[in-house]
């Protein structure tokens, strides 16, 4: 019988598969009724489904053909830390949501993501994501105290947007740097990533 690392770290594949290829509803499933989700580092996290399934749909309408490539993965007890590349094209301005929004917020909530002139065009980002889990439900999920450790390259093809590009200046110690995107060495544990990140 599967450890129960095992099954949260197969929980989380699943989720980003619904993330690409599902709905939003299938994507929601994967969270606790009260789950809180401080993934975007917003002023007010999404606390429950409702709240959470706004944000995603707005998501899919800035970004209508995001591609979520695992490029680490790891689990400790409830805990599953998760290092992906997503890219795609931009899609186009999200209607603000029901819900107060700070003033000059730029994020998908403030409708200010994703600018008119980059309508269409590629993009790369890396993300690291710390997820924790109860029943194979997640129950909350959120970004590394520093940000160091996502970029995001726009106006290229997704691939190479990952793998192309000349070298530019040194990175910080431990990491190596491909064109605009920062890359983040393996780890054997998610401790390991998390105590990384706070070094950043």
């Amino acid at each position: 019988m599967p450890s129960s690392t095992a099954i949260n770290e197969e929980r989380i594949r699943r989720y980003f598969e619904a993330m690409e290829h599902g709905t939003v509803a299938e994507a929601i499933s994967f969270w606790a009724p009260e789950a809180t989700n401080q993934a975007s580092g917003r002023a007010e996290p999404q606390r429950g489904r409702q709240a959470i399934a706004i944000v995603f749909g707005m998501l899919r309408t800035a970004f209508p053909d995001r591609h979520f490539e695992i490029d680490d993965l790891v689990a400790d007890g409830d805990k599953v830390v998760c290092r992906l590349t997503v890219s795609g094209t931009f899609g186009s301005k999200p209607t603000r949501p029901p819900f107060p929004v700070p003033a000059n917020w730029v994020g998908v909530e403030g409708s200010e993501l994703v600018p008119q002139e980059s309508a269409g065009k590629a993009y790369s980002v890396m993300h690291i994501h710390i997820f924790r889990l109860s029943d194979g439900l997640i129950t909350v999920t959120g970004l590394p105290e520093t940000t160091s450790g996502c970029c995001c390259r726009s106006g290229a093809s997704n691939r190479r947007a990952r793998d192309s590009g000349p070298k530019s200046d040194p990175a910080p110690s431990g990491r190596a740097r491909t064109g605009s995107r920062l890359i983040t060495p393996r780890f054997r544990s998610a401790s390991a990533i998390s105590k990384h990140c706070a070094q950043g």
